[in-house]
């Protein structure tokens, strides 16, 4: 997953002698609202024929422009105006070596491995493929370690598979069978205090035996009840001839809203829910994660990204939650749960002596809001306040 930072917007134009006179960049975030780009309108009086370099338009102190992520897209619009005639005209041009039109930057990435299983290490520790439990080998740091389980209808075996993580499920013949009978495998991810969390990418390498399920598919919760299933399909495992395991499609998970900039207090439950086994006798019938050395990588891991939230305190009774991170480059970045309903509400920031440093009206959506204020602040003690006409809520934090 990648995050991209725009230094620089360069333009040749050239106008005729009845073109527009003057012009203003602006960029917009949702393709709807737009705001203004550069310290000033731009007069263009110049109708040389090849063009002229027009200076550069400084887009690294715009915050909202700043680690922009995958899921934004930013649109910049040329406003002109001034035109002398109906033939008056504008273009970019002309193209003699160097571009006429481009945009300077950054591009960031900022994936990591939160949670991964390695069944197989090669420095000894193997597993035998029947533990009851396993905690994943692979923790980053900013998340809790996860322990991997079985539901219910997933038992272990007495000969297991070594290196691996295994389940004889009860004969299912279709997903929802697989949904009554609780045939899944289990794990949980939570960021730990101070932290947000989102989720980029889910990798696995599963096997099989013949009589086994082959039909799975991956869900995701963040109340443990409610599932939600990921990708635009089940997962079908035909072959059942290697012991390591088949290497499986990566499911990416950044488009998925609810698994972006997590807040601490919410945990997120993975299952892979499996069916399709019918054999009720034979041994040859489980299911799991596949042999994983060193060599070939985990055999079930989550990658994303976490970064620190701001030390928030309610100054009344409030119990919403608040997550504030402050960077150079995007400005304060707002993580509102949205529990009393308000749709337009203003943002203020004040320093502890009063002064107001930031003011804006917002609307928001219910649940949870993430807004980024375009401001710049020094280190110390600061008091964030949501506020209409109907109720207000402070919060002191300290960058």
């Amino acid at each position: 997953n990648y995050s991209i930072s725009l230094t620089k917007l360069n333009a040749k134009l050239r106008r005729n002698s009845t073109g527009p006179v003057s012009y203003r960049w602006m960029y917009s975030l949702d393709g709807v609202n737009f705001k203004e780009a550069g310290d000033k309108d731009v007069v263009f009086l110049d109708n040389t024929d090849t063009g002229v370099i027009q200076e550069s338009v400084d887009l690294s102190e715009i915050a909202e422009l700043q680690q922009v992520n995958s899921l934004k897209t930013i649109t910049f619009r040329l406003y002109a105006w001034g035109t002398g005639s109906a033939t008056g005209g504008l273009a970019f041009g002309r193209y003699t070596g160097a571009d006429c039109l481009s945009v300077n930057g950054n591009i960031q990435t900022d994936e990591k491995i939160l949670n991964a299983w390695q069944f197989y290490i090669d420095n000894g520790i193997i597993s035998t493929g029947k533990e009851e439990t396993y905690a994943s080998t692979t923790t980053d740091a900013t998340v809790a370690e996860s322990i991997l389980t079985r539901g219910s209808g997933g038992t272990t075996t007495s000969s297991g598979h070594t290196g691996g993580f295994i389940a004889n499920f009860t004969p299912s013949v279709s997903k929802q069978s697989a949904l009554t009978n609780n045939c899944y495998f289990e794990f949980r991810m939570k960021a730990k205090p101070g932290y947000l969390m989102s989720l980029f990418a889910l990798d696995t390498r599963l096997r099989r035996q013949e009589f086994s399920a082959y039909i799975y598919r991956w869900m995701y919760s963040l109340n443990g009840v409610d599932f939600t299933e990921l990708g635009n399909s089940d997962g079908t495992l035909n072959e059942f001839a290697l012991n390591a395991g088949y290497i499986q499609p990566t499911l990416y998970l950044n488009d998925y809203q609810e698994l972006q900039n997590i807040p601490e207090n919410k945990t997120v439950t993975f299952r892979i829910y499996a069916w399709g086994g019918t054999e009720t006798t034979t041994t040859q019938k489980h299911f799991g994660f596949g042999q994983s050395k060193l060599a070939t990588g985990p055999a079930l891991k989550v990658s994303g990204s976490t970064y620190p939230t701001t030390s928030v305190t309610p100054l009344d009774d409030d119990k919403s939650r608040v997550f504030i991170h402050y960077s150079k480059a995007t400005g304060l970045k707002i993580v509102y749960e949205n529990t009393d309903n308000p749709d337009c509400v203003t943002f203020e920031i004040k320093n502890t002596m009063g002064k107001l440093i930031y003011s804006r009206k917002y609307d928001l959506q219910s649940g949870t809001n993430i807004t980024y204020l375009p401001c710049t602040i020094n280190k110390g003690v600061y008091i964030f306040t949501i506020k209409n006409n109907t109720f207000t809520k402070s919060y002191k934090f300290t960058n």
